[in-house]
Formats: structure tokens, sequence, C-alpha cells
């Protein structure tokens, strides 16, 4: 299985794929193999109906890094070490309501500067959401002076966006962000 390591490549598998992609957290795509395609409730024990997965959206890039990373703590103390893509047919809902896949194709194997930190993905949204505040504020001040309630918001809200980025790149994770960011694009 190849390995995916920017979210070009992720993209490029999603339009690839004739069915939904799903992300999947475990001990990799032979384990889930040998164990039927099937997840286990950690709370009951029980085993459900399927493999307990997440939709990948690749709309943005946001909530890309989010949806691969949203269960990337499993690694710590699951023994969850591989990120995977994989397809399927949808078979119903997990115990947390996650979607559960029968049939399943893995796709790709997920790596590289895709498995990152909260706070990266923060530094990736970021910037995209300033980007639009400055953007919306550009045509509300384009505008007659009708407007002026939505401009002070938008206005307090670019702020607070900005010292959102002050306070997070003021940490060692703004290294993280060039690397993703080149890689990203």
């Amino acid at each position: 299985m190849k390995t995916v390591k920017t979210l070009a490549a992720v993209r490029q598998v999603v339009a690839l794929s004739k069915r939904d992609v799903f992300v999947r957290w475990s001990k990799g795509a032979a384990a889930d193999a040998r164990g039927g395609w099937v997840s286990k409730d950690q709370i009951s024990g029980s085993f459900e109906g399927g493999l307990s997965v997440v939709r990948l959206d690749v709309d943005s890039d946001y909530e890309a890094l989010t949806t691969i990373n949203e269960y990337s703590f499993l690694r710590f103390f699951a023994g969850a070490t591989t990120c995977y893509l994989v397809t399927g047919d949808e078979a119903g809902e997990g115990a947390d309501g996650e979607p559960l896949l029968v049939n399943c194709e893995p796709l790709a194997r997920v790596g590289g500067g895709l498995i990152v930190s909260r706070e990266t993905r923060e530094l990736v949204r970021l910037p995209l959401e300033v980007a639009h505040e400055e953007a919306f504020l550009a045509r509300l001040m384009g505008q007659e002076a009708t407007c002026s309630t939505s401009l002070s918001c938008c206005v307090a809200r670019l702020a607070t966006a900005r010292a959102q980025i002050d306070a997070l790149t003021a940490g060692a994770a703004w290294d993280d962000v060039r690397r993703i960011s080149i890689r990203a694009t």
C-alpha cells in the first residue's frame, strides 16, 4: 500500500476513488483484515457491525487535517500506530455514531507531515480565517455606511484571529506549520 505525505496526494486518492473515502486509525490495514474488518467497542467490549472510521472531507485543508488527526491520540494508549485511507460500504453506525464499513478496501497509508498537533492545525486554519475576514471587511467598507454593527463585529473577529495566530506562532510549532504549508501546496 502506498503512503501519502501531502494533502495534494490525499486529494488525488479521493479523486480516484469511486466511493467515499474514510480515515482509520489502527494497528494497520493488515491487522484490520486479520480481524475480519470489524471494530471492537472499547467501552462495552462488544464487536461492532463493521470497521469504525471517520468520513474524510478534503474541501478545506483545515477539515482534511482535522479529520486525519481526529483519532491520532489512539497511538499513545491503544497501540493504533497507523493511519490509513479506506473505502467500503457503509453498514450502519458504531457506538459513538461513527460510520461502520464492510467490504473494506484500503487505499493508502497516511504519513509524513500530515500527522500533526492541534496547534499546527490551528496555524493552518487561522491564516485562512484572517484572509476571509479581511476580504469580508473590504467588501463591507466598499458599501454604504449601513453596516456599522457588522463592521465592528468583523474587526473584532479579525483582531481575535490575529491574536490567536500571534499566541500560537510564539511557540515551536511554527516550524511545523511552515513544513505543512509547503507540503500542502
